[in-house]
């Protein structure tokens, strides 16, 4: 089956499910998320849980740490803009139990 690319609105909608720091990207291509997490160990480790299921959905989002901090940016190059690939994505982000 092919990936499709969502609307922003269709978009949109299935981001409501997910935690409200999602957000997508004023172009609409894209989704984000910004974390504030410290200390340094802890946005690494939170770095490396995302890249984990990143693997497992062989779907790669653009990963960023620092100290205080970790985010992560995710489109669907294959469509040029957002599918259900990355709304799968960021819900199992959330999953990890983050605040």
């Amino acid at each position: 089956m092919a990936i499709q690319k969502l609307t922003l609105s269709a978009a949109s909608k299935a981001l409501s499910s997910c935690h409200p720091d999602w957000h997508i990207t004023p172009d609409g291509l894209s989704l984000t998320r910004y974390f504030k997490i410290k200390p340094y160990e802890a946005a690494v480790k939170l770095a490396n849980q995302m890249a984990s299921l990143s693997e497992e959905q062989d779907h790669h989002g653009d990963i960023c740490f620092g100290w205080g901090y970790c985010s992560i940016t995710m489109t669907t190059h294959d469509v040029g803009g957002l599918s259900a690939r990355d709304i799968n994505l960021a819900a199992a982000i959330d999953e990890l139990a983050l605040p």
